[in-house]
């Protein structure tokens, strides 16, 4: 376990150590950890959500160019923003 209480997962590549984050975010006071991912390929968006609302601790928004991020960003606060380059 880390510091934080998370349980580390070890991966098949070395250098990769995963968080179980449903108790990361219960670490952090949190009971869902807050997303707003920022991408222009729906496909990744739609998969990273998928994966992330399967473990359970996340509610995530989607956006696909940065206009859209600067308008959920004005209507709500987020913990974590995921944005492709």
């Amino acid at each position: 376990m880390s510091e934080s209480g998370a349980r580390i997962i070890p991966q098949s590549n070395p250098g990769c150590k995963v968080k179980e984050l449903p108790a990361f975010a219960v670490s952090c006071g949190k009971a869902v950890i807050r997303v707003l991912h920022v991408d222009d390929d729906v496909s990744m968006l739609d998969i990273s959500k998928a994966m992330l609302m399967d473990v359970g601790a996340f509610e995530v928004d989607n956006a696909c160019c940065v206009d859209d991020a600067f308008k959920e960003l004005a209507t709500r606060d987020y913990d974590v923003i995921v944005s492709d380059y």
